[in-house]
């Protein structure tokens, strides 16, 4: 049976709320009540006192009276999630799903996931090399990933899962984003992606919400690329982080 929507000013009101609102309105009689008793007997600096503690208390009683409830969201679209995976073959499948069709990238993926301590000797090398930032920076955030994963992994065999995450960032292939990214941020990093860029698929201020978070922008995103045949994807790691990558509809065709 389909639900019965709930209308008004005060539909989502419980009985606690209105105890609530009745103390309040009660307290503002009284002082209303309390000001005339006084003025009528002559104590006016009492009566005066007792006023100015009723209007303010009774504009505060009128707020939810004349208040606009907040309009329900509607069309809330929400990205597909899912879990970091746990094995290095899992990891490889997710990054071919999200456009990681790269050989060399997929064999950094595989060599920084299996043997973590040879991939960083690597990076290190091509750092100091190429004298980039980006490589440098790169082998920064390995390093300070690898000591922590030294300490988190239950065994050698532990795959490097989120040193694999770092470069997958580094080689555009997904987009990391504070919990409270706003649209500018979002819009700035989503346009990088590898695969947003080779398909043209169209990322703007103008077509997303100004005020929202990043599942919402997804989920906006998301029903505009439909018809190109792409979703965007939230990569779970448990934390306050989004992690986010694109990949082709199954089954979905390319406009």
């Amino acid at each position: 049976m389909k639900e019965k929507q709930k209308k008004g000013q005060f539909a989502d009101w419980k009985l606690q709320d209105w105890c609530i609102y009745a103390g309040f309105l009660l307290l503002c009689f009284s002082f209303l009540y309390g000001a005339w008793h006084f003025i009528k007997t002559g104590r006016y600096l009492h009566g005066f006192l007792l006023a100015i503690c009723f209007v303010p208390l009774f504009l505060f009683c009128l707020v939810p009276v004349f208040s606009k409830p907040i309009p329900e969201r509607k069309n809330k679209y929400t990205p597909l999630r899912l879990p970091l995976p746990e094995t290095k073959e899992d990891f490889l499948e997710l990054a071919k799903s999200i456009g990681t069709s790269d050989k060399n990238i997929l064999e950094e993926i595989s060599e920084c996931l299996a043997e973590p301590e040879h991939f960083l000797e690597t990076i290190e090398k091509t750092a100091k090399e190429a004298g980039g930032s980006e490589a440098e920076g790169l082998y920064e955030d390995l390093s300070a990933e690898y000591e922590e994963y030294k300490d988190y992994a239950k065994s050698a065999n532990e795959p490097f899962l989120y040193g694999a995450l770092i470069l997958l960032d580094y080689r555009r292939m997904i987009a990391r984003f504070d919990w409270k990214a706003d649209r500018e941020t979002f819009v700035f990093l989503m346009k990088k992606l590898r695969v947003v860029k080779a398909n043209g698929l169209p990322v703007g201020e103008d077509i997303l919400s100004e005020s929202g978070d990043v599942e919402q922008f997804c989920g906006q995103l998301d029903k505009l690329w439909e018809k190109a045949g792409y979703h965007t994807v939230l990569i779970d790691t448990d934390s306050d982080e989004y992690i986010i990558g694109v990949q082709e509809n199954s089954g979905g065709s390319k406009a």
